[in-house]
């Protein structure tokens, strides 16, 4: 996987830290912020029979 550093809002960080009190099932704040890029590109992207398997393939780490 690569990794890519994102800067957000203090309050943005907060939030996804609030979702992963409540959503045991994501192991941390890198899992849920793929999975949310995940869902936006599958939903925004338009590329017919789309191979997904390239979405699991990125680490974001929030410092």
């Amino acid at each position: 996987m690569k990794m890519v550093c994102v800067k957000m809002p203090e309050e943005m960080v907060e939030q996804i830290d609030e979702y992963l009190d409540k959503h045991p099932e994501f192991s941390g704040r890198s899992e849920v912020i793929r999975a949310a890029i995940r869902e936006y590109l599958m939903k925004h992207v338009k590329q017919p029979q789309q191979d997904t398997s390239f979405y699991e393939e990125t680490v974001v780490v929030i410092a």
